[in-house]
């Protein structure tokens, strides 16, 4: 009777010892799966292995929590064989490599639709000026701090994408959203172009930031000083950044302003003028 007490014992042990080693394989099945997402070739498989381990733990459960002691030696080894550690080892490091493939297939198509997203509006913001005849400011030295700050916005986002990297696409994808709002709160909204290129580039820069494992800021370049120590050095009190009046020009264009941007990096500081009936700047 002793001999029998022992080896009940002794598989009441391997059974918690097997319950353990059940649950942290399933809380690496659904990281897994959690990465992979809700598609991929590796989704069956991981939830099938998912299925397997969670019917593993519910019979081990079970049974160390019953008296007596309901598993015999046979079946301990077959639930030794569904929790196979090697096995779902395996299955883990296939589903990552493949994971690790797909977000970088992600990554840098996001990347280069924002490149090519930032190359077009540069071009009608800054060389085209398409937006020029719908601005207004409110005196000259109004119109000198815009200029200034578009002309440190083109260059910035011409020195980030010839990076020719995600982070720096990003990088100039911000600038140029900022450039937007910034022409935008002297008058550009008004332009019938303005909206729907915002939006489009807004869109851009999410999905890049979404498929950016560090979602885009491990790299962050601060982009041009518009620090307040820097503009008071300049003594322009034009280029302060009114962000209640940013954001409000994005929800006035159906956007929302990025939680996790820098509001003092990635472009230039937002001008919001005081009165927009002040001059016409046509080419």
């Amino acid at each position: 009777m002793a001999e029998k007490g022992n080896n009940t014992e002794q598989l009441r042990a391997q059974a918690a010892f097997l319950l353990s080693q059940a649950k942290q394989e399933s809380f690496d099945i659904q990281r897994a799966l959690s990465a992979a997402g809700g598609s991929g070739a590796m989704h069956p498989r991981l939830t099938a292995a998912a299925a397997q381990i969670s019917g593993a733990i519910s019979q081990l459960s079970q049974a160390l929590g019953s008296t007596p002691f309901s598993l015999n030696a046979s079946d301990i080894s077959a639930l030794k064989s569904a929790v196979a550690a090697g096995e779902t080892a395996a299955l883990l490091n296939e589903a990552q490599a493949a994971t690790a493939t797909e977000q970088a297939r992600n990554l840098a198509a996001a990347s280069m639709a924002v490149r090519q997203e930032v190359q077009s509006l540069s071009d009608d913001l800054f060389e085209k000026k398409i937006f020029d005849p719908y601005l207004r400011f409110s005196s000259a030295e109004d119109e000198a701090g815009y200029r200034r700050r578009q002309a440190e916005a083109q260059r910035y986002i011409n020195e980030q994408l010839a990076r020719d990297t995600p982070q720096g696409n990003l990088n100039a994808a911000e600038a140029t959203e900022r450039a937007f709002l910034d022409a935008g709160a002297h008058g550009a909204d008004k332009s019938p172009e303005y909206a729907p290129k915002l939006n489009e580039l807004h869109q851009r820069i999410s999905q890049l930031r979404a498929a950016m494992p560090d979602h885009g800021r491990a790299d962050a370049d601060r982009g041009p000083d518009t620090s307040a120590s820097s503009r008071s050095a300049t003594r322009d009190t034009s280029a302060g950044i009114d962000f209640a009046a940013m954001d409000a020009k994005l929800e006035a264009a159906g956007l929302q302003a990025p939680a996790s941007t820098d509001k003092q990096g990635h472009g230039l500081s937002i001008a919001k003028p005081a009165d927009k009936a002040g001059l016409n700047i046509t080419d």
